[in-house]
């Protein structure tokens, strides 16, 4: 956190599965097969109000509805 209270964050993140929603949820599961995999970046600033990007992306896999 800086001196004037805002916090900051930059970030990658890569390979996450579309699959884990299903442990949350059963419903989604029952109804989705999915090998699907996001990746996203970041850079954000919070202070009294959020100012930033955000991406997300499809690296690999597919989705299929049951």
């Amino acid at each position: 956190m800086s001196a004037d209270g805002t916090i900051a964050t930059t970030g990658t993140a890569s390979s996450f599965p579309l699959a884990v929603i299903g442990t949350l949820s059963p419903e989604f599961a029952r109804q989705v097969s999915t090998s699907l995999k996001f990746g996203g970046q970041w850079d954000l600033r919070v202070g009294d109000t959020i100012d930033g990007s955000v991406r997300l992306f499809r690296e690999s896999g597919n989705v299929q509805f049951l």
